[in-house]
């Protein structure tokens, strides 16, 4: 199910960063409206989310103490639920460790050099 396209968007003529923030919203929504709420994650939905749409990003990581803080850190305003902009937040926090995970760069934000792994 798409909850993201606005009817003036046409998904076959989107740009790969336009499909990626398309997905974001529905990967969202699709694992909000699971508890009823759909703008908000509850912690059993995020953990459903984890499994389901990050597992190979979060065990791949060659930085796990970073990522841990940062899924630890995922409820920024402490309400005890996840809204969208705490998700994106924390996506992009994991985007940028895996950007250099997954690169020939040292791991600076792990305080580690590649050649320590």
């Amino acid at each position: 199910m798409c909850y993201s396209m606005s009817p003036t968007l046409v998904r076959e003529k989107m740009s790969p960063l336009e499909d990626a923030m398309n997905t974001l919203i529905d990967v969202f929504r699709s694992h909000s409206h699971r508890d009823g709420d759909g703008d908000y994650l509850s912690r059993r939905e995020m953990r459903e989310l984890f499994n389901a749409e990050l597992g190979q990003f979060l065990t791949a990581s060659r930085c796990p103490v970073r990522v841990g803080e940062v899924l630890a850190g995922m409820d920024q305003n402490l309400d005890g639920k996840v809204d969208f902009e705490e998700f994106v937040s924390m996506l992009t926090k994991i985007a940028v460790y895996s950007f250099f995970d997954f690169s020939d760069r040292p791991i600076i934000m792990c305080g580690l050099s590649t050649e320590a792994v």
